[in-house]
C-alpha cells in the first residue's frame, strides 16, 4: 500500500511540474494556431540569388520544429516578412602589407512581427551577425557553410524575441 501511495504521488507531483514547465521557456498566445512567412526580400547591395529563399525556409522550418503551430500560407495568426538589407564582407586584422589575415561575412535582416491576438506584441526589427574567415579561404567554397551558421544565428535572435518575451 506504501509503494502505491508513493507511486501516485510521484506521478501527481512530475504531472505538476511539468504542467507548469514550457519548452525553452516560449511563450505563444493560446489561441494561437498557425503563422506565416512572407517570403523576405532580398535589398543587399551584394545579391547572393537565393539567400532570401533559403533563410525564409529556415526561418519556417525552425517554427514548425520548435512551436506547436501549423504554417498557413498566408494570414497566420503569427506573421513574419522582412528584407535581408546587408549582405558584405569586409577585411578585419591587417597585417604588414596592406593585406588582412581574416575577412568578415556579415549579414542583416530587418523583420516584422504581427501577431492577431496580441498587439503589443508587434514588432520591427533589425538582426545582424557575422562569420569571420581567413582571407587566404577560397569564398566561393566555404560561402554556403558561413551562410549557413550566420542564418542560424539570426533564426534564433528572431526566435528568441517573438516567443521568448527576449
Amino acid at each position: 500500500m506504501r509503494n502505491l501511495f508513493t507511486y501516485c504521488f510521484l506521478a501527481l507531483l512530475i504531472t505538476s511540474i511539468s504542467s507548469c514547465y514550457s519548452f525553452r521557456g516560449i511563450s505563444i498566445p493560446e489561441e494561437a494556431k498557425t503563422f506565416t512567412v512572407i517570403q523576405f526580400d532580398n535589398y543587399s547591395v551584394n545579391v547572393v540569388p537565393t539567400l532570401a529563399q533559403t533563410f525564409s525556409e529556415d526561418l519556417k522550418r525552425a517554427i514548425l520544429s520548435q512551436t506547436r503551430l501549423s504554417y498557413a500560407q498566408s494570414e497566420g495568426d503569427l506573421e513574419f516578412s522582412g528584407a535581408i538589407t546587408e549582405y558584405s564582407i569586409s577585411p578585419i586584422a591587417p597585417q604588414a602589407g596592406a593585406t588582412s589575415q581574416f575577412s568578415r561575412l556579415q549579414i542583416t535582416v530587418e523583420v516584422t512581427y504581427f501577431n492577431a491576438y496580441k498587439e503589443d506584441d508587434n514588432w520591427t526589427s533589425r538582426f545582424s551577425r557575422f562569420a569571420d574567415y581567413e582571407s587566404t579561404q577560397n569564398f566561393t567554397s566555404i560561402q554556403d557553410a558561413l551562410i549557413t551558421d550566420i542564418n542560424d544565428q539570426i533564426i534564433e535572435d528572431i526566435f528568441n524575441r517573438a516567443f521568448t518575451n527576449w
